[in-house]
Formats: C-alpha cells, sequence, structure tokens
C-alpha cells in the first residue's frame, strides 16, 4: 500500500511539474485559461496537450486566446463535455526528431495526426479557435481522417463532419447509426435520425419471398433518404440516392444500377396494391449497409451509410 501511495504521489508531482515547467518557459497562449482552471495536467498527459475541465470544452475551443495569427497550431477534440487542447507546435518541440517532422502544411503531418487521433474530422472541433472546417487545413484534415477510416468518407457521415453546427457532437451523431429497422412478417418500421428515433407504421408487412426480404416501395427507401419518381406510363420506377440511381420495371427482375444492367433475385411486383421490392438488392445497390438479426425478433437494419462507424 504505501508503494502504491507513493508511486501515485511520484506522477502528481511530475504531472504538476510539467505543467509549471511548460508554463514557465515561455508565455502561453492560453495561459489564461490554465490560470483559471479551464485547463490542467493529468500524469498521461504529453507536453503540448491539456485535458479541459469537465463541460467546459466548448467554451476553451472557441476562447480568443486561441485564436492566433502565427503559424502555431493549437487544436481542442472531443465533445461538449469531455475535452483535449492539443498544442501541436508544442508537442513537437520535445525533440530534434520530433520538431523535424513538424511540417503542417504537408499532407503527411496530418496523416500522422488523424492516426494518432489528435485531428481526426470526427473528433476535431476547432484549429486555432475557429471552426476546423474554416481552417486552412480542412482538406488535409479530411484527407488524414479517410486514411485512418476510409467508411466515414460517406454522405451519411460527412454531413455531420462538414457542418460546424455538429462540432463538439459529431461522433455522437455518427454512433447513433442513421437508418430504419425493419422487422419481418411485421409492418413495424423504426427509423433512427439525428438522435431521434421514430417508430412509423408501413402500409404492408415485410415478407420473405424464397428467402429474400421484399418490402413497400413507398416509405422505406425515402426515409433513408432516397427520392422516387414512379412513370406510370412506362411503369418504370427512378430511385435516386447518394449520387446513384436504380431503375426498375413492374413485372421485370431487371434494374438499371448507374446505367449498368443488374439481374435482381425477385420481380418487381404489386401485394394488395401495393409494389414491391427486393430489399437487399435495392438497399446495397444504393450504397446503405443491411443486417439480418434473426435473434433479435427477425430484425432488418439498413443504415443510411454503406459501411457502420468504426469501431471504437
Amino acid at each position: 500500500m504505501k508503494k502504491i501511495l507513493s508511486l501515485t504521489l511520484i506522477l502528481l508531482f511530475l504531472a504538476t511539474f510539467s505543467a509549471m515547467a511548460e508554463g514557465q518557459n515561455e508565455k502561453l497562449p492560453y495561459q489564461e485559461l490554465i490560470d483559471k482552471g479551464l485547463l490542467y495536467k493529468e500524469a498521461w498527459n504529453n507536453q503540448g496537450e491539456w485535458e479541459i475541465a469537465e463541460g467546459r470544452v466548448m467554451e476553451v475551443a472557441y476562447h480568443p486566446s486561441l485564436r492566433l495569427d502565427n503559424d502555431r497550431i493549437i487544436a481542442v477534440a472531443g465533445d461538449k463535455k469531455y475535452g483535449r487542447l492539443y498544442d501541436l507546435t508544442e508537442r513537437y518541440k520535445v525533440s530534434d526528431y520530433y520538431l523535424s517532422l513538424y511540417k503542417p502544411d504537408t499532407q503527411e503531418f496530418w496523416d500522422r495526426e488523424a492516426k494518432i487521433g489528435r485531428a481526426a474530422a470526427n473528433g476535431l472541433i476547432t484549429i486555432n479557435g475557429v471552426n476546423w472546417q474554416e481552417s486552412k487545413y480542412k482538406d488535409m484534415i479530411l484527407k488524414g481522417t479517410f486514411g485512418r477510416w476510409p467508411m466515414l468518407n460517406d454522405p451519411a457521415y460527412l454531413k455531420y463532419m462538414l457542418d460546424p453546427k455538429y462540432n463538439g457532437m459529431t461522433n455522437k451523431y455518427i454512433y447513433f447509426c442513421d437508418g430504419v429497422d425493419l422487422y419481418l412478417n411485421s409492418d413495424r418500421m423504426d427509423v433512427r435520425y439525428e438522435l431521434k428515433e421514430t417508430k412509423k407504421k408501413l402500409p404492408i408487412k415485410v415478407f420473405s419471398d424464397g428467402g429474400n426480404s421484399m418490402i413497400p416501395l413507398r416509405g422505406v427507401l425515402e426515409e433513408l433518404g432516397a427520392v422516387i419518381d414512379y412513370n406510370s406510363k412506362t411503369k418504370e420506377i427512378t430511385i435516386n440516392d447518394k449520387g446513384h440511381t436504380v431503375v426498375l420495371k413492374q413485372g421485370s427482375n431487371i434494374a438499371k444500377v448507374d446505367g449498368v444492367v443488374k439481374k435482381m433475385p425477385k420481380p418487381v411486383y404489386t401485394v394488395n396494391g401495393y409494389t414491391v421490392i427486393p430489399l437487399r438488392f435495392v438497399s446495397e445497390n444504393l450504397d446503405h449497409w443491411v443486417g439480418f438479426f434473426p435473434e433479435d425478433g427477425n430484425r432488418i437494419a439498413i443504415l443510411r451509410a454503406k459501411q457502420g462507424p468504426p469501431t471504437r
């Protein structure tokens, strides 16, 4: 027990000493935030890394003291409750080797920061006190993020990364997994969108036809963001979503996907006056992930995204 207490005291001393040394060697632009207790050091923090007081992240992220007009880069990442300030310039001063790597105008630099997790688009809030989306490094930050997590380069996730109104909440929106849940042999539909879940009812039940889940044309795809048009003369159905176009025809199992002819497992047909289509074929060709969970009441999950978010 004495050894554990001694080790704890040593770690606390080192953290305090490191914070004092970092503040004394140079007048830090965010010294005011340190003095107010909004920034503090823990034993695990590296040079240039500061924990932000709980619930004060957005206040720190947009603080005027961070709005610098020089080459120093100060990033704030996290959510509205917990976050960190990364003084990247200070971090790279730790040794001559690291200083030689400090080349923020290169893609290699931002690839490294995204890989480490200090500056990835899904967690960043600000660069130098302004929305990171307004930073001159925006495109390199995005490219670095997609290099680490390719699945995030999807309209369903980009929406939350590119719009500054989601800063501080980006990951929460991403991991909510916008989409719909259907249930085989049921007309129940649960819609997830922008942190809200709504229960709705389909005009007919989802059913299986030879192992293929069939869904009503209207009601499901629109909730995923698709726009549907029906030509009564040609009996053609055009579905536009995420830059893709799928053209179907009543009574036919032939589809055109972005102009390419493909064969569907089942034709388009009518049940009780409602047009039904094969769920998996249409959804996946519109870049939506589909999963079937028989252990969960035969739930069929369809995401707005092509893939689920990164594993945490």
